[in-house]
């Protein structure tokens, strides 16, 4: 460790982390796929549901911004507080959506809370923890949102049963569940500084008072203007290829069963398609630390990129089951790290006091690339069928690794 770095942070932070971001990412897993079976229980038809898939990204798209203002004024674990307890709303009025206006209302506010939580925890990281450990502190901490992807679908399905109103309805219930669980850890979602219940330096649950990481001091600094953020070396880059990385992980999520329709697969299978992916996720997510410092950040990169434009394209040519098994590991485990690295990359070079405004940032853009991309990929559908689509979208994710040249994210000289 550096002198004048952070010490590592405690386990009892992780504890809440870990812990906020799996019931976090469990309650929308299991939300928004239910929030569609609603809406076809209310005769909403093909276009309106695409209304509903995108309301989750709305709200998000318009408080991303004010939100990593907040975290970089105040530290992030008020905003991850706040964040959960806003999600516990949605989370609690979607199983009493009874028309197509308050299921709108309610998937919004779900996305919003979930943005806050994940602004929030990923300030956390980026204020209190080391800059050279924050490549495996994003990794571990972006196995809570695989872990979420694995157990929310599952636990949908296993309670929704045969399908109907009644079965919806109890799977939403036992959302609202998970996400009240999520609130045992607001205690611990605190500055390192601030154990719960203790009295350390810096304001109750805000940012450690440490210059040039949050706090008093970026309280008392003006707001950096994000274009000046975007002009950072490398922080661009890395936005784009984390919005390509994540768009071309929905679109698989949302293909994956179209695909196996046409290749005769059953939907057992391809359930545990996607459970592959998410498994390659969380094993390339636990090794990012080791990974990062014997390639380097950009080489990383820009390798696994590459590496998972080719599997996905792979993936959409394979006929059977076995090569399709083989590839969709192949991207999930390359994909699995676009998502981290690019917080880490984001975090390192933004300015100090603007981290978590930077964060956002990118959470903004992911959240564009969500609503954007699956409109192209409905639009190549229609004219390709499944097969381009995910050949379309190895083609994004190939492209936005021209950012990802090595050199591209390298550390701005410091004063």
């Amino acid at each position: 460790m550096r002198p004048g770095e952070p010490a590592p942070l405690p386990g009892w932070l992780w504890a809440g982390l870990v812990l906020g971001g799996v019931c976090s990412q469990t309650v929308v897993g299991l939300g928004r796929p239910m929030a569609s079976y609603r809406a076809l229980e209310l005769d909403v038809g093909p276009a309106l549901l695409g209304v509903v898939g995108a309301s989750y990204a709305l709200l998000p798209l318009v408080g991303a911004l004010p939100a990593g203002r907040r975290a970089d004024r105040w530290g992030g674990a008020p905003v991850a507080r706040a964040g959960l307890v806003v999600e516990l709303a949605g989370a609690c009025w979607l199983p009493f959506a009874g028309s197509l206006a308050t299921l709108l209302a309610a998937t919004a506010l779900l996305g919003l809370g979930h943005l806050l939580a994940l602004v929030g925890m990923q300030a956390v990281i980026a204020q209190s923890g080391r800059d050279s450990a924050l490549d495996r502190y994003y990794g571990w901490f972006s196995m809570t949102a695989s872990a979420g992807q694995l157990i929310g679908p599952a636990l949908a399905g296993a309670l929704a049963g045969a399908g109907g109103p009644a079965g919806t309805t109890r799977a939403l219930l036992a959302g609202a569940v998970v996400s009240a669980l999520s609130l045992l850890s607001l205690p611990l979602l605190r500055a390192p500084g601030r154990r719960a219940g203790g009295r350390a330096g810096g304001r109750a649950g805000g940012a450690p008072q440490r210059s040039g990481r949050g706090g008093a001091d970026a309280a008392a600094a003006p707001a950096v203007p994000v274009a000046s953020i975007l002009r950072a070396p490398g922080v661009g880059p890395a936005m784009l290829t984390s919005l390509a990385v994540l768009a071309a992980t929905d679109v698989l999520t949302v293909y994956l069963p179209a695909l196996g329709a046409e290749r005769g697969w059953s939907p057992q299978a391809v359930g545990a398609l996607l459970s592959l992916r998410a498994a390659g996720a969380i094993a390339s997510r636990l090794v990012l630390g080791r990974m990062a410092e014997r390639a380097g950040r950009d080489r990383l990169l820009l390798g696994s990129t590459l590496v998972a434009a080719a599997a996905v394209v792979c993936l959409a040519l394979a006929d059977a089951l076995a090569p399709a098994a083989v590839a969709v590991v192949v991207a999930g485990f390359a994909l699995g790290i676009g998502q981290p690295l690019s917080m880490a990359v984001v975090a390192a070079l933004a300015p100090p006091s603007a981290r978590a405004t930077a964060l956002s940032v990118r959470l903004m853009a992911n959240r564009l690339g969500q609503v954007l991309v699956p409109a192209l990929a409905g639009a190549v559908a229609a004219a390709t069928a499944t097969t381009g689509v995910l050949v379309t979208a190895g083609a994004v994710v190939a492209a936005s690794a021209a950012g990802a040249a090595p050199g591209g994210f390298r550390r701005r000289p410091r004063p």
